[in-house]
Formats: C-alpha cells, structure tokens, sequence
C-alpha cells in the first residue's frame, strides 16, 4: 500500500485546485449573503418586522443549503481519481467480506 509521502505528493499537486475550491467557497458564500441580507432589508422595510423575520430565517436557509451543495461538490473534485484496479479490489473486498 502507499506511504505518508504518498499523501504528501497528494496535496502538493492538488494544493491548487484546494486554493481555487476555498476561493469560489468563500466569493460564493460571501455573495449568497449579501443578496440575503439586500432581500432582509426590503422585507424589513416594505413588509413589516414580522415578515421580515421570516424572510431573514428562509434566506439565512439559503447560506446553509449553499454550503451543503458546494461541499458535496467540491469534495468530489478535490478527491484524487483511483485507479480502477485499486476500486475493484476494494469493491470485491467488500462484496466478499474479506478483511
């Protein structure tokens, strides 16, 4: 099986496509909360306070749901690709019950 350095050489090569992952979770993050807190703002002032209330809980929804999708997806793209030998015999090993 592979070694410490193994995983080291891992990040090194992907130490770019991490940097560029955090900046669009960041950019997407910090844009999804101004337009929540812009729509929070004209609930509170054309709506009343107790619908803006409720529009600034649904929206706040909106950062979390962000967060989830964009996780989900980065993870996916951060994780180094597998050889398909290494995917088969773990796939058998699980399937047969080996340990």
């Amino acid at each position: 099986m592979g070694s410490e350095s193994d995983s080291v050489v891992f990040w090194r090569h992907s130490l770019s496509r991490l940097a560029v992952t955090l900046a669009v979770g960041f950019i997407g993050a910090f844009l999804i909360n101004n337009v929540r807190l812009f729509g929070d703002f004209l609930a509170f002032e054309f709506l009343g306070v107790d619908d803006g209330n409720m529009v600034h809980v649904y929206f706040g929804y909106s950062l979390i749901v962000w967060v989830l999708v964009f996780w989900s997806l980065a993870f996916k793209y951060l994780m180094p690709r597998q050889s398909l030998a290494l995917t088969s015999v773990v796939t058998q090993a699980f399937t047969t019950g080996v340990r």
